[in-house]
C-alpha cells in the first residue's frame, strides 16, 4: 500500500469520524428535547399485542419481516426456497454481546443452516447486510456455492474501498458511527413510536410498516440489528478470510436511488467475481425487490436458469 493510499485512508476515517460524532451530537440534543417537553413516553414504542395481516400469509410460513416475499411467492413455484431470520432478527436467537455478531460467527450460521438441509450446493441471494455475509460465506465455502445474488449490498471490502474514496459514501455512512454510541441508536430509532422506521420503510404500505413496528417495537428488538453495525465499525476483522475473485457466477442487482450505498460499490463489488455482472433499476433504491419485484425476480430467474 503507498503512501497516498494510507494518506487518504487516514483521512476518509478521520472525516467519518467526525461527521458522525458531530451528527451524533445533534441527534442526542434532538432526542433529549424530546424527552424533556414530553416525557420518556416518547422512547417507548405503542404496544401492539397482535401481528398485522401481511405477516399472516400461510404461503409464508411463520414469519415477522416483509422485505423479500413477492420474490418467495415467485420463486417457490420452481425453485426450492429457504429464508432464514439472520441472528438477533426475528424468531432467530439474539446474543446480547457485540462480538456474537462478528463476520466470523455469521458465516458460521450460513453454513451450519446449509449443512443442516442437507444440500451439497445452494444458491446464496444476499440484501443489505444479507450481501456481506453472502460474500463472506461464498469465499469460505465455495465448494458449497453454485451461484451467489447480491442485491443492493456491498462486498465487505468494496465497502471499505468506497469509504475511503467517496465523500458521498461518507456523509450516506455517517449513522454507522452514530450507532456506536450506547442506546443512541435504540433511542432515535425507538423515538415517537418509531417513526424513524416509516421514514426507512417509506416504499412500504401502512400496514407493513406497521409490521416492522411490531416486530421492532418488542423489548430488546432493536439491539441484535445495531449491533451488526457496531461489530463491523470495532472489530472489522474479515473473520480471518482472505478474500479473491470467485468462481462462482456472480449477479448483482442494484436499484440505483439507494440512499445508503453508492453506485460505486456495485462495480467494486465485480473485483471479487471472476464471471460477474450488475444489473441496474433506474427507478427503484435500496429496496429494489418491493419497488421493482417483477424486474428483480426476471433477473433472478433468467439468471438461476442459465448454464455456468
Amino acid at each position: 500500500m503507498t503512501s497516498a493510499s494510507l494518506s487518504r485512508r487516514f483521512i476518509s476515517t478521520i472525516l467519518l469520524l467526525c461527521i458522525g460524532l458531530f451528527r451524533a451530537a445533534l441527534l442526542g440534543i434532538f432526542i433529549g428535547a424530546q424527552v424533556l417537553f414530553k416525557g420518556r413516553r416518547v422512547l417507548q414504542p405503542k404496544e401492539r399485542s397482535e401481528e398485522p395481516e401481511c405477516l399472516r400469509d400461510p404461503e409464508l410460513g411463520s414469519h415477522e419481516f416483509v422485505t423479500l416475499e413477492y420474490q418467495i411467492l415467485d420463486l417457490k413455484k420452481d425453485f426450492w426456497v429457504v429464508v432464514p431470520d439472520l441472528r438477533g432478527y426475528g424468531q432467530s436467537s439474539k446474543p446480547a454481546s457485540v462480538d456474537d455478531y462478528q463476520a466470523s460467527k455469521l458465516v458460521e450460521d450460513v453454513h451450519g443452516l446449509v449443512k443442516s438441509l442437507g444440500r451439497q450446493k445452494v444458491t446464496v441471494i444476499g440484501h443489505d447486510w444479507g450481501a456481506p455475509i453472502a460474500w463472506s460465506f461464498a469465499t469460505k465455502h465455495e465448494d458449497l456455492v453454485e451461484k451467489l445474488i447480491i442485491i443492493n449490498g456491498p462486498h465487505p471490502v468494496a465497502m471499505q474501498r468506497q469509504l475511503h474514496n467517496s465523500l458521498d459514501q461518507i456523509f450516506k455512512s455517517w449513522y454507522i458511527v452514530a450507532f456506536q454510541l450506547p442506546c443512541v441508536a435504540e433511542a432515535s430509532l425507538s423515538l415517537n413510536d418509531m417513526q424513524a422506521l416509516d421514514k426507512l420503510h417509506a416504499v412500504y404500505n401502512d400496514e407493513e410498516r406497521e409490521a416492522f413496528k411490531y416486530t421492532f417495537g418488542k423489548p430488546g428488538a432493536l439491539t441484535g440489528p445495531i449491533n451488526y453495525y457496531r461489530a463491523s465499525f470495532r472489530r472489522p476483522s474479515k473473520g480471518g478470510l482472505k478474500f479473491r475473485r470467485l468462481a462462482v457466477p456472480v449477479l448483482i442487482v442494484w436499484g440505483r436511488r439507494d440512499m445508503a450505498l453508492t453506485e460505486g460499490i456495485a462495480v467494486l463489488n465485480l473485483d471479487y467475481a471472476s464471471g460477474g455482472r450488475v444489473e441496474y433499476v433506474s427507478d427503484a433504491g435500496h429496496w429494489v425487490q418491493r419497488e421493482r419485484p417483477e424486474i428483480v425476480n426476471g433477473h433472478i430467474r433468467r439468471f438461476l436458469l442459465e448454464e455456468k
